[in-house]
């Protein structure tokens, strides 16, 4: 399959941040590799036909395929300007979009934009995020997801990711060309 650039830049930054496998008793998400959890890497496997499989052994292929469709669709980024699909991107991917039971990031991020927070991407939220000039809506979903892993670090728990979250939201903000503290 041919993907659309701004979805492959996106990728390839979140994927700085998503390394290999790992299985962290504190992180919620479970085993995961390159941010996919085995969850999601389960759900995709059956909605294709396939038997499960462990997620270390997710192909290239097979981690575009659902990074595209379960992130990158899914939250709506083909509708936005690359910048600001980057944001969200990495952000419904750092918070665990794709799972069934939780919208995380894209919540949050309607929340700041004053869109309800059913963490759901229909037109009134897309229209609500494009109906800003870019750099302001940058500014709310940085903002938004910066208050996010301060909230969360505070848990005994995810503490030990805050310094991780943090690094990642100050590298995306310096790609993106925003200047938050």
């Amino acid at each position: 399959m041919t993907y659309p650039q701004a979805f492959l830049d996106a990728l390839k930054f979140t994927l700085l941040w998503e390394g290999g496998y790992v299985n962290n008793p504190n992180d919620p998400g479970g085993a995961t590799m390159k941010g996919v959890t085995q969850t999601t890497y389960n759900g995709w496997l059956k909605t294709n036909g396939l038997k499960s499989k462990p997620v270390k052994s997710i192909t290239d292929d097979e981690l575009q395929a659902i990074y595209y469709k379960n992130f990158w669709q899914k939250a709506g980024c083909d509708n936005y300007t690359p910048k600001v699909a980057t944001a969200i991107f990495d952000f419904v991917v750092n918070s665990g979009f794709a799972s069934k039971t939780t919208y995380g990031g894209m919540q949050i991020i309607q929340r700041a934009f004053g869109l309800g927070d059913d963490g759901k991407v229909g037109q009134k939220t897309i229209d609500g995020i494009n109906g800003i000039d870019e750099q302001t809506a940058l500014e709310k979903i940085q903002s938004a997801r910066k208050a996010n892993y301060e909230r969360l670090g505070k848990s005994p728990k995810l503490s030990i990711f805050k310094a991780g979250w943090l690094n990642r939201l100050a590298q995306l903000n310096t790609e993106l060309d925003i200047d938050l503290v």
